[in-house]
């Protein structure tokens, strides 16, 4: 095992939950081989201005693979798009290529347990990762447009305040 694997503790006493949802884990990763090399990686991407902390890099079936633990209900598109970014920015910084990705849900209430590989029939990366960067530049775009507004505001209660004084004089 390795320090990553000391992470994983399973109460021996819980048969529902997060704890079902984690044994499966225990036994999915060791049929497929998965050897966890790093965890709460930061990325960043210099390039297009985002950051964020992915959870796990490792090897998945021989493959240097990105994998992404959420706690959810279900598997999500909008979680496609977060993963797209992760690699992207993980590539920019380190130069190196990976091979896949996953999306690994753990339900806490009803101990499911699901690991998707991202592939093609998913959309290519490109396209994934497309769709997180029109996300983005929506994101962005909505967050100038409201700094416009406040500054708007601002400047009409400034124009207010110096008619009000200039009339009491």
């Amino acid at each position: 095992f390795s320090k990553a694997d000391a992470l994983i503790k399973i109460p021996v006493e819980s048969e529902n939950g997060i704890g079902l949802a984690l044994s499966s884990f225990v036994n999915w990763r060791e049929d497929v081989h998965f050897e966890i090399l790093e965890t709460e990686i930061v990325v960043y991407s210099a390039e297009y201005m985002y950051a964020g902390t992915l959870d796990a890099i490792g090897m998945i079936r021989g493959k240097l693979s990105l994998a992404d633990y959420k706690s959810s209900n279900g598997i999500w598109t909008e979680y496609y798009y977060q993963v797209a970014s992760y690699r992207r920015a993980l590539e920019e910084m380190n130069k190196k290529k990976l091979e896949q990705e996953w999306i690994i849900r753990f339900g806490k209430e009803d101990g499911a347990f699901e690991a998707r590989e991202l592939t093609d029939a998913l959309g290519t990366y490109q396209d994934r990762l497309e769709g997180f960067l029109y996300a983005l530049a929506l994101s962005n775009k909505h967050d100038l447009l409201e700094s416009l507004e406040k500054a708007r505001v601002a400047m009409v209660r400034q124009s207010s305040k110096l008619s009000g004084m200039l009339t009491n004089t």
